[in-house]
């Protein structure tokens, strides 16, 4: 097993082992490796590093870390630069083979000046979950809901984090705003997927879609995602009826702070 820092040359042929083959609920995986695939070209190795295992010449699952300051997560810290891992993927047939192992502990070497490493897992056993960092030395930190936060102690002993919901303080705010800029190929099929299913009402709201370097300048809190009227919309809600019923609601209630209890509440279906 090997481990090798990824660049802007071998990104294409190593990143993204989560995202190679079509699966009953996403039907093309290479147009959401794309798309992060050229997100992450321009960050990485300033906002993002990468680390990938391979074993005979082919990868067999990636590590991405980084300054958490800026990296488009709702997580805050009270340390100045502290990295945290975001996202560690192993292909399943490698698995208990030593190569998640050997990626965290490439990303602690790298990271020795830093006051410690944070992990941004979850709770799911099907996304980042906190489990096998536990194993590896990782403290948990924080939970609420979905996140799970781990520290690994590195000049110093414990650190403070929070997390937060993400809303938009913006002079002028359409009725839907995606920020985009994901080096997550699964979170953006989850925006597409929310994407489609808020055009629906695109003839009477508006939509606008900016990047996520542009949305920090406005507002330090913004993270990359979907919003309703300035507040995000979980991404646990995908298309369908849920998401319909979110959107519905929230584009009600916003009607009525302007139009009063008789504002509209039906919309017009696209043809």
């Amino acid at each position: 097993m090997e481990i090798v820092r990824l660049t802007a040359e071998n990104i294409a042929e190593y990143a993204y082992t989560c995202m190679m083959k079509k699966t009953r609920w996403i039907k093309h995986p290479e147009r959401y490796r794309a798309v992060s695939l050229s997100f992450l070209q321009k960050t990485l190795g300033q906002s993002v590093l990468g680390i990938c295992a391979i074993k005979e010449g082919k990868s067999v699952g990636h590590l991405f870390y980084g300054p958490l300051k800026g990296a488009g997560f709702p997580v805050r810290c009270r340390e100045e630069n502290i990295p945290a891992v975001f996202c560690t993927h192993v292909r399943p047939s490698f698995a208990r083979q030593g190569a998640g192992r050997a990626m965290v502990e490439a990303a602690v070497e790298a990271c020795q000046d830093a006051p410690g490493l944070l992990v941004l897992a979850s709770g799911m056993k099907s996304y980042m979950p906190i489990e096998p960092f536990l194993q590896l030395g990782f403290q948990m930190i924080h939970e609420d809901g979905f996140w799970k936060i781990g520290y690994y102690p590195i000049q110093k002993a414990s650190v403070h984090v929070e997390t937060y919901t993400p809303e938009l303080e913006w002079d002028y705010i359409k009725s839907f705003t995606f920020i985009t800029g994901d080096f997550c190929p699964f979170l953006v099929h989850l925006r597409e997927e929310q994407k489609k299913c808020a055009s629906r009402f695109h003839e009477q709201l508006p939509i606008e879609e900016i990047p996520f370097e542009e949305a920090v300048q406005r507002d330090e809190n913004a993270v990359p995602g979907f919003y309703l009227h300035g507040k995000e919309v979980p991404t646990s809600l995908m298309a369908g009826w849920r998401l319909r019923r979110y959107i519905k609601k929230g584009v009600r209630d916003e009607s009525r702070k302007t139009f009063g209890t008789t504002a509209p509440t039906e919309f017009t279906k696209r043809k």
